[in-house]
């Protein structure tokens, strides 16, 4: 309502800057809020705000719209791990097992193949 009072009389709604403390970022972050309440935009602020630190840090996001690539995508520093994108490194299942043992290359294709 208040946002509403101030477009009437030609101000624009305010901006808020999310901002969580080092120390919590690992404890979970969790955004819930209908269609339109700017979910996306607190985790567009959260990519700058980690795009930007010294020494850098790494993020990684689900992007099944491809929103946050498109935004904030650098292909100098950025990976994509889509095997339908491109950009994407080459990745197979074999690649994780360790075939220098036998009793740990079989371990490994056992829990590749039940984790499928």
């Amino acid at each position: 309502m208040i946002d509403t009072l101030r477009s009437i009389i030609g101000l624009e709604p305010r901006s808020y800057m999310l901002r969580v403390p080092g120390m919590e970022e690992n404890e979970g972050l969790l955004l819930l809020g209908d269609p339109g309440t700017g979910k996306s935009q607190i985790i567009h602020q959260l990519f700058g705000q980690i795009r930007w630190r010294k020494p850098p840090e790494a993020g990684v996001c689900y992007d099944p719209t491809g929103e946050f690539i498109e935004a904030h995508f650098n292909p100098a520093t950025d990976i994509i791990l889509n095997p339908l994108d491109a950009r994407s490194p080459y990745w197979g299942p074999g690649l994780e097992v360790d075939y220098s043992s036998p009793a740990t290359s079989a371990t490994d294709r056992q829990l590749i193949a039940d984790s499928l």
